[in-house]
C-alpha cells in the first residue's frame, strides 16, 4: 500500500484491505508465472540445436547449436511463447478472476480497517466507572470477517473512549 502513497492509519473508517491486497496478489501471480514461462522457453531454446545432413552422407553432418542460430530460433520462441501464454490465461484467469474484490471471495472474506463504534455503549452499559455524559466511543483497529462474521469475526486493537464529566483538557 506505501506504493499507491497510502498509509494504514489514515485509511477511511471500515476501509476493506482486500480491495488493495487482491489485486497486488494478482499482479504477482501474474508476474510469477510470466517469469516462469520466459524460463521454461529459455531452457528449452537454448538446448535446442539442429543437425544438417547433406548429400547422403557423403558430407559429414554438422549440428547447429542454439547460440550459433540465434535469430532461426525466434519462430520456435514465439510459438512457445503463444502456446504457454494461452495455456496460462486459461488456467490464470480464473484465478485472477477469483481474487478480485467485486467476486464471490469477497463475500467470504473481509480484512477491514478503522472500524468504529463495534462496542460502544453495549461494552460499558452496567459499568458504573463508565457514567460520562454522552455515549461511549470504539475503534477496532483490524477486523477480519469469513462469511460475514457467521464463520469468524475476529477484532484487533480495540480501543473504548467513555467521555467523563470530570475530564480537564490541557492546551
Amino acid at each position: 500500500m506505501t506504493d499507491k502513497g497510502l498509509d494504514i492509519n489514515s485509511l477511511p473508517a471500515n476501509t476493506d484491505l482486500l480491495e488493495y491486497v487482491l489485486p497486488a496478489i494478482a499482479t504477482g501471480l501474474d508476474d510469477i508465472v510470466s517469469d516462469l514461462f520466459d524460463t521454461i522457453i529459455d531452457e528449452i531454446v537454448s538446448k535446442t540445436s539442429v543437425t544438417v545432413s547433406l548429400l547422403s552422407g557423403l558430407v559429414p553432418p554438422v549440428t547447429l547449436q542454439a547460440s550459433t542460430l540465434g535469430a532461426l530460433l525466434d519462430p520456435l520462441r514465439a510459438g512457445l511463447t503463444e502456446l504457454l501464454g494461452t495455456l496460462g490465461d486459461d488456467v490464470l484467469d480464473p484465478v485472477l478472476t477469483a481474487l478480485t474484490a467485486d467476486n464471490a471471495l469477497a463475500q467470504v472474506a473481509q480484512i477491514k480497517v478503522n472500524n468504529p463504534d463495534l462496542y460502544g455503549e453495549d461494552l460499558v452499559a452496567g459499568d458504573t466507572a463508565a457514567s460520562g455524559e454522552g455515549p461511549a466511543k470504539s475503534i477496532t483497529a483490524l477486523r477480519v470477517e469469513l462469511l460475514g462474521g457467521d464463520l469468524a469475526d475476529i477484532r484487533l486493537g480495540n480501543a473504548v473512549v467513555v467521555p467523563d464529566d470530570n475530564a480537564v483538557v490541557s492546551r
